[in-house]
């Protein structure tokens, strides 16, 4: 009985455990909408001097659909002129979870340096927020940690 029991659990645990976890690369969606209220998740060098912060609604990194908003500012605090942005959301393997990469295509707001884009995050934990950008302030590629709750 006990190893009937001791069996099944561990099946109910890893079903549990793989229930969640999407796989390989998926493209988000681009809404031209901007989220109503912005909270910085993050903020941190993007190289070339300029600064980056990357918020969304409420500044926490959800599981599923959300908005996010990236803006690029100069040494001196002003928006930066960089007209292009991309983000690609990645985590690692793990366990009999496949590595991902979600790339997000950030459009412009209409203010400079800022750029509006939508992600849908389905494995919860540490990921990679990779930044690309190009503009007349320089281009570059970053990296971000970012926490998925």
């Amino acid at each position: 009985m006990r190893k009937n029991l001791l069996i099944v659990g561990i099946f109910t645990l890893a079903a549990l455990i793989t229930s969640g976890c999407g796989g390989g690369s998926t493209t988000s969606n681009v809404a031209n909408t901007k989220p109503s209220k912005s909270m910085t998740i993050i903020s941190g060098s993007a190289g070339n001097g300029l600064t980056v912060s990357l918020a969304n609604a409420d500044g926490i990194v959800h599981r599923g659909p959300q908005d996010f908003t990236m803006t690029f500012f100069d040494p001196t605090g002003k928006a930066a002129n960089v007209t292009s942005a991309t983000l690609t959301f990645h985590v690692g393997p793990f366990g009999s979870m496949p590595e991902e990469n979600i790339k997000t295509t950030f459009s412009p707001t209409g203010v400079p340096g800022s750029f509006h884009g939508k992600a849908e995050l389905m494995r919860l934990g540490e990921w990679e927020a990779q930044v690309t950008y190009d503009g007349s302030a320089g281009q570059g590629t970053f990296t971000l940690p970012i926490v998925v709750k």
